[in-house]
């Protein structure tokens, strides 16, 4: 922190995948120059203005408590002829002037004594007057900021004899959006006489201000200065968190989608997403299908290990990466496996849960040519093993009950049972269906 009581100069720091269901439709990796002559509308909520008129010493300080530590102030001691911009606390402020007397850039920089003696921190050499290089003389002061600040304030002094002279300031938001403070009134100082402070804060942004000076609501072109302006930054972003979701599984030729839906930004700004694909099985040549998004699609195309890389932006830095890991298997050898998993559950049930004990064997013997046949690499046969099975299986699922008597009815009479077997045996058949 450094305060030069003399200048009142402050510059403080301040993818596992579950393979029941209907694969077919793919697994997802859940596992896997500004308007400153438009006329101000009526206050609106959100900005918090801070009005203190006269020359104490303590006039603005209910918007440093507002503002807190991390603002800058510019004295302008070090600065002379006309001012376009000024840098405060890596902003870039662009001055101009507008209202009655037109619109310009650049206000003049005025030498002499303003303030009183009496009261510590009003005792300034140098301002900016509203004034332009051409000497014409304008009613508003407009500051412009790169990027958008959350703060700004500034003493006005002078009215030169117009003890009637008073100013307002008028805000711009991020969204274009103009807001009105409330009047500083005149203080009748005279020339050199410290009118008072005005400030504003908006957490939500704050594009540009005009100081306006009126007198009985009417722009006037009345000399005034503006020094000590307070300028607080937008606060310091926060970088993005990418989450590419946890690892998961694959099957060769079956789709998977990534999920990087939990990706967060701690400022709460809008993501933008890129992915890629950072390690494959030798001889791969899958791609991601739409990277820019929160959930691309892989297809596998070979066995082995696939990491998706992603990588988040919330429009001014990007985030860490953040990996995900895809292990994929065949589909012969994932079928393979979903069918002897089958066939296991079925041996497991009792015989009450089971219609017949030949209907048992009968879904036993499907179930053992289906796991032979894809040993043997005949994908048809398997096929057709399976298909005969998961009629067999299938009323709970596909009608909310066992299918009863006749043609094509289930052999296993539990819900629960049929759950576990049918997702074991659709999952391997969808695997198998080109």
């Amino acid at each position: 922190m450094y305060e030069d009581l003399g200048s009142r100069r402050r510059i403080h720091g301040r993818v596992t995948a579950s393979f029941g269901g209907s694969m077919a439709r793919g697994l997802r990796c859940a596992f896997l120059p500004l308007p400153f002559l438009l006329s101000a509308p009526a206050l609106a909520q959100g900005p918090s203005y801070f009005v203190g008129p006269g020359d104490s010493p303590t006039g603005d300080q209910g918007w440093l408590d507002a503002a807190g530590s991390e603002y800058s102030e510019e004295d302008f001691e070090s600065i002379s002829g006309v001012v376009a911009h000024f840098s405060a606390g890596g902003v870039t402020v662009n001055v101009g002037l507008a209202g009655v007397g037109g619109v310009v850039t650049g206000a003049e920089i005025l030498s002499a004594n303003f303030g009183t003696s009496s009261a510590a921190g009003t005792v300034y050499s140098r301002a900016l007057v509203n004034r332009a290089a051409s000497k014409s003389v304008h009613s508003r002061m407009t500051f412009a900021f790169s990027p958008a600040v959350t703060g700004f304030g500034a003493w006005i002094f002078d009215d030169f004899g117009q003890g009637d002279q008073n100013f307002r300031l008028i805000v711009t938001d991020v969204d274009g959006q103009q807001h009105s403070s409330p009047l500083l009134a005149a203080t009748g100082q005279g020339m050199g006489g410290v009118e008072g402070f005005i400030g504003v804060v908006a957490p939500e942004g704050i594009a540009a201000v005009a100081i306006v000076s009126t007198v009985d609501g009417t722009e006037v072109t009345s000399f005034f200065e503006v020094d000590h302006v307070h300028v607080l930054g937008a606060p310091a972003n926060l970088p993005p968190i990418a989450d590419a979701g946890p690892d998961g599984n694959g099957v060769t030729g079956l789709a998977v989608t990534l999920d990087g839906d939990a990706s967060v930004d701690p400022d709460g700004d809008l993501l933008t997403y890129q992915w890629s694909l950072v390690e494959t099985p030798a001889g791969s040549l899958a791609a991601l299908g739409e990277p820019w998004t929160s959930t691309p699609r892989l297809v596998p195309d070979m066995p082995g290990l696939y990491v998706a890389r992603l990588v988040v932006n919330d429009g001014l830095v990007d985030s860490p990466p953040d990996e995900v890991r895809v292990s994929v298997v065949d589909v012969r050898e994932f079928a393979t496996a979903q069918t002897l998993a089958a066939l296991a559950a079925v041996a497991e049930l009792p015989q009450s849960r089971v219609t017949t004990k030949g209907n048992r064997q009968a879904l036993t013997s499907f179930l053992t040519q289906a796991a032979s046949a894809l040993q043997q690499g005949d994908l048809a046969a398997a096929r057709d093993r399976l298909a005969h099975a998961v009629v067999r299986t299938d009323g709970c699922a596909l009608r909310g009950a066992p299918d009863g008597k006749g043609q094509g009815c289930d052999w296993l009479t539990d819900c629960a049972d049929q759950q576990l077997v049918y997702g074991l045996i659709d999952g391997a058949l969808a695997a198998l269906t080109p």
